[in-house]
């Protein structure tokens, strides 16, 4: 399943957060599923919280054709996961796997402006990668620790090129992808395309997979459900935007197999 969390503007004309998934062209309600049993689907952190559960509960809904259903075009998307409960970023290290927590990050989902910053001094850098989110919780053996979904995640650093100062944001796609969509997350195709730059192209292709690196990290941390972890930079994607800063402004989108696509506007956006 591909899960949303969405805007739509209620019968009064204010806007409500609503949860649901992708069918076809359209989004089926999750979080209001009459003759359904719906607990656990109010939103992406309780659909996290109540795995494994709440997995086949939102499938049995997605199945039934009469269930509530509003078109994808006439919803705005936000953020896969609004409030991760923490962020941690992967870098590839000399001595294996080198994890930094991501304190404080500006998280933003498709169509928007990822971090702000003044115009005339800021500048973006951009690593896309792909992004797990984690259960509830996970047990050994090896096999029984997977991810719960996942996700577009681009780690974006803001740089002031007069104080030196950066800031870290993270853009996210509009689906959490749920395992069973997804073969090979060492496989996936990624593309990336600029507004006036070459597009660039890569593979997923990884050291090491999300459940070697979730079997490493729950030796180090303890999970709560709706951690968000970046998996490392896409191989061979340093410098993708031709070795420069983006500017403000400059749009760009990131497609990954099966997980949909995530554009952005780095910093100050004219209207």
């Amino acid at each position: 399943m591909k899960l949303v969390t969405y805007r739509l503007a209620d019968f009064e004309g204010s806007e409500m957060t609503a949860f649901g998934a992708l069918h076809g062209d359209d989004v089926v309600r999750l979080d209001v599923a009459p003759g359904h049993d719906y607990s656990g689907l109010g939103s992406v952190e309780d659909y996290l919280a109540g795995l494994p559960g709440t997995h086949e509960r939102a499938k049995a809904i997605v199945a039934d054709a009469s269930a509530p259903r509003v078109p994808l075009a006439a919803v705005h998307t936000l953020p896969a996961l609004p409030h991760p409960v923490t962020v941690l970023a992967c870098r590839p290290a000399p001595e294996g796997l080198h994890t930094d927590p991501v304190v404080d990050p500006i998280v933003s989902g498709p169509g928007r402006v990822i971090a702000k910053g003044e115009e005339a001094v800021s500048r973006y850098g951009i690593r896309p990668q792909l992004g797990i989110v984690t259960p509830k919780e996970m047990a050994l053996p090896l096999e029984h620790i997977a991810p719960a979904a996942y996700v577009i995640f681009n780690e974006i650093h803001v740089h002031d090129i007069e104080t030196g100062h950066q800031r870290v944001g993270v853009g996210l796609g509009p689906y959490l992808v749920t395992p069973d969509e997804v073969r090979d997350p060492l496989a996936l195709e990624i593309r990336v395309t600029f507004r006036d730059r070459d597009p660039w192209h890569g593979v997923t292709a990884y050291e090491h997979g999300p459940h070697e690196i979730l079997f490493e990290l729950q030796r180090r941390y303890h999970f709560r459900a709706g951690t968000l972890i970046g998996l490392g930079p896409i191989p061979g994607s340093f410098g993708l935007d031709g070795d420069e800063w983006l500017k403000a402004g400059e749009t760009f989108t990131i497609s990954i197999d099966g997980l949909g696509e995530l554009t952005q506007h780095p910093g100050f956006r004219h209207a």
